[in-house]
């Protein structure tokens, strides 16, 4: 397992990342972020078929939709706080639909693209985030094992329920890391986007005034791109770290 500064290194590295993407001047921008839909649709729709096909043992439907697992070591019994506790780790599926609002004054025939932007990222994140969701939790049979410190993974749930399904078909756990691999990338992409939504939306308070040093965090560069508010959204996600 890694160090704690290790993960932290990492973390601002992917930071840094997304900052210079950010950086880049707008077309290159919106090259990342088709780029970044294409491989989020795509992985999707790629594990929720391989995922179910993979695994030799899936849990039944009563399972996935009924049961509650309240053996957390937190002292935490009460189903409905389970469930809304589990509501936030599932709530991922949504995000990102407000960046066609923040983005809207980039985009072309705004007055159209931005509000179907937001309709359809709402409808798409809510259909393909449930239906993965769902296979993803149809290869969660042995919840203890999956926490266990101990395991393959480190106790990292996902990692380990893709890595136990690829290893019990193929004997070798390669595919399942392959898995995770796509779903990082996914976040990867993801990341730069945040930091784009919240850069512009900054740029958008600043240009009001409505910020401390608006007169800083408005400013544009030679490629109409607002770097200082843009290393300003990165840098309060490295801090608390």
């Amino acid at each position: 397992m890694a160090s704690k500064y290790v993960v932290l290194a990492i973390h601002g590295f992917f930071l840094i990342l997304h900052g210079l993407i950010n950086s880049l001047p707008i077309r290159w921008l919106s090259w990342f972020g088709k780029l970044g839909a294409f491989w989020n649709t795509a992985g999707a729709f790629t594990l929720v078929i391989l995922i179910p096909t993979v695994a030799k043992e899936r849990a039944s439907a009563k399972f996935i939709f009924t049961h509650f697992n309240d053996d957390n070591g937190m002292g935490i019994h009460g189903k409905a706080y389970i469930l809304a506790l589990g509501l936030l780790t599932s709530q991922y599926s949504l995000l990102g639909y407000d960046t066609s609002a923040h983005m809207i004054e980039e985009t072309k025939n705004a007055d159209w693209s931005g509000p179907m932007g937001i309709i359809t990222s709402v409808a798409l994140s809510t259909t393909f985030g449930w239906i993965f969701l769902v296979a993803l939790t149809s290869i969660v049979t042995d919840i203890p094992y999956l926490l266990d410190p101990a395991n393959d993974a480190g106790g990292y749930a996902v990692a380990q329920a893709l890595y136990t399904a690829f290893d019990r078909r193929y004997g070798s756990g390669v595919g399942g890391l392959v898995c995770v691999g796509i779903v990082a990338v996914g976040i990867l992409f993801a990341g730069a986007m945040c930091i784009a939504s919240n850069s512009r939306m900054g740029y958008a308070f600043s240009r009001d005034r409505a910020m401390p040093f608006s007169h800083v965090w408005q400013r544009v560069s030679k490629n109409e791109v607002p770097l200082n508010v843009v290393w300003l959204s990165g840098s309060p996600h490295l801090s608390p770290s």
